[in-house]
């Protein structure tokens, strides 16, 4: 039987996403990082019902506020966990040691 996908399309998707997010800075945006406005910050304070309707406005916009918010990206240790474990995964298939490396420098 054949394989639905090889292990060489697997690896070449792998680089792509990890490409991609390398060029990132393995930064990004958090579910409920509408908090970390400095913009929504000064109109709505640190008031509770402020900032649940903030975080709620930001998650839920059809389009992504973020960034004319002024919300930074930032590290998500899950996701990073995820990136290490997937670094590890091509070194396993590929036996190339840079892929060690690299995990290494994101812990």
């Amino acid at each position: 039987m054949r394989e639905l996908v090889s292990k060489a399309e697997l690896i070449q998707v792998a680089e792509q996403v990890l490409d991609w997010s390398r060029s990132q800075g393995y930064r990004g945006y958090n579910k409920h990082d509408g908090l970390n406005s400095p913009i929504l910050r000064a109109l709505l304070g640190w008031n509770r019902w402020p900032r649940m309707v903030a975080i709620q406005a930001v998650t839920r916009a059809p389009v992504n506020l973020r960034p004319m918010l002024a919300v930074p990206k930032t590290y998500n240790p899950k996701g990073l966990a995820l990136f290490v474990q997937a670094l590890l995964d091509l070194c396993r298939a590929t036996d190339r040691t840079h892929y060690l490396e690299e995990a290494k420098e994101i812990l």
